[in-house]
């Protein structure tokens, strides 16, 4: 008499990821899904900007001139307002271990 084995929707997949049987697999893979997502923008001249708004495009800029990049010679620059008023700028820093990061 032939056992017959109950198959769930994972069976496949756990057949290629551990073929043999006293070796199950700790969570069941996600099959994957197609999404379609879609966005909307609008592009805004610098005059068209809040005073705000481009105090901080003015310290992104600035920012962008602080960083340090003699590996990939590609520069960044970002600036935040905080709740509080205060902008915060940063850059982005490479060293020798590039591309390892920090």
């Amino acid at each position: 008499m032939t056992k017959v084995r109950k198959r769930n929707r994972f069976s496949n997949y756990f057949r290629y990821i551990c073929p043999k049987q006293t070796l199950k697999p700790l969570l069941p893979i996600a099959i994957m899904k197609e999404l379609k997502i879609e966005s909307a923008f609008r592009i805004y001249d610098y005059e068209e900007l809040s005073e705000q708004d481009r105090e901080l495009i003015d310290q992104a800029r600035l920012a962008t001139l602080r960083s340090y990049v003699p590996y990939s010679h590609f520069s960044v620059g970002a600036a935040a307002r905080l709740a509080d008023g205060t902008v915060v700028a940063g850059n982005n820093q490479e060293n020798a271990s590039y591309p390892m990061g920090i």
